[in-house]
């Protein structure tokens, strides 16, 4: 078996590559460009041979492909592929698609609320050693009464506040976390 790997690797994972297919001759793409110029025909060559493309080739790499089965795409969209002519219906097509779907989802939605609460500024301001706030206490305050307005009424006798503009610090010396852990469950 023959395998084109199209994409970046890292020496390291090169070697956990073969290492779990041991019987197959691989053709790292990055690994024989010099200068940023690939070995062209060392590349076509071994294009012509590839059973396993790993990576994004274009249409025409996978036509001049003629012994190739498989084509593993690094991305989750494949529509270069399906929704233009000439892509092989004997080559099987996988993609990227939900291998890091949770983890994508849960950076994109941390980096938003990253930007929303302002965290940069909190950071400049940890930096320039200014304690003081960024408006995150306000905003958060004021999106939560815009949203759950008549639910937070209730509770709160219609103050629209959260936060006291009290400071709370604490030592605990000698006292062992079981201690502290068991003062906590008891509070009221």
């Amino acid at each position: 078996m023959k395998i084109l790997v199209t994409v970046p690797f890292q020496k390291e994972h090169q070697e956990e590559l073969k290492k779990e297919a041991p019987d197959a001759l691989f053709f790292f793409k990055d690994a024989y460009t010099i200068d940023d110029k690939r070995d062209e025909k060392l590349y076509h060559a071994f294009l012509k041979e590839a059973d396993i493309i790993i990576g994004n080739p274009s249409i025409e790499e996978i036509a001049s492909a003629p012994k190739l089965k498989f084509v593993q795409s690094s991305n989750a969209g494949v529509e270069k592929y399906t929704q233009q002519p000439g892509f092989p219906r004997n080559v099987m097509l996988c993609s990227m698609s939900g291998a890091f779907g949770g983890i994508i989802s849960e950076y994109v939605l941390g980096g938003i609320l990253t930007m929303y609460r302002k965290f940069p500024s909190y950071i400049e301001h940890q930096q320039k050693r200014l304690w003081q706030d960024a408006g995150l206490k306000q905003e958060t305050t004021h999106h939560l009464w815009q949203r759950f307005g008549p639910f937070l009424a209730k509770h709160y006798w219609k103050k629209r506040i959260f936060w006291s503009d009290g400071y709370f610090a604490c030592s605990i010396g000698e006292v062992s976390s079981a201690i502290i852990q068991k003062y906590i469950e008891n509070q009221g």
